[in-house]
């Protein structure tokens, strides 16, 4: 795995993200839109700063490669695999965290429906 296919996972996975947050925030009120968006920017700027770490990390795998330092290879290969795995972690989360804010965003919106026509109840009476 090099470079130019972490850019590409980490590409999609920000495209999923933005899909399922865009999904989410066509059916939501305004306040929930605001905290929806600033989830998704944060998320994004974690996931652009481990590819940027990846991408620095495959480089120096490289670099140790050319020139056989064997003990430069093994610390930079196991530093990928940390961050790698660190950024599986990440978008574990940032579904976890998208889809509570989804249902707590729908439990508000049931919570509000069934209250309108309690108000307007009241205020005909």
């Amino acid at each position: 795995m090099n470079g130019d296919h972490i850019t590409v996972l980490t590409g999609m996975t920000v495209e999923v993200i933005i899909f399922m947050g865009t999904t989410a925030l066509m059916e939501t009120d305004r306040v929930a839109r605001v905290r929806m968006i600033t989830v998704m920017a944060v998320t994004t700027n974690r996931i652009i700063a481990i590819m940027v770490e990846t991408v620095a990390m495959a480089t120096l795998t490289v670099k140790a490669a050319i020139t056989a330092d064997l003990l430069t290879v093994t610390i930079a290969l196991m530093a990928t695999t940390i961050v790698l795995m660190a950024m599986t972690v990440l978008m574990e989360t940032i579904v976890r965290t998208i889809v509570r804010l989804v249902r707590a965003m729908k439990t508000e919106e049931r919570l509000i429906r069934s209250l309108r026509p309690a108000m307007l109840f009241r205020v005909m009476v």
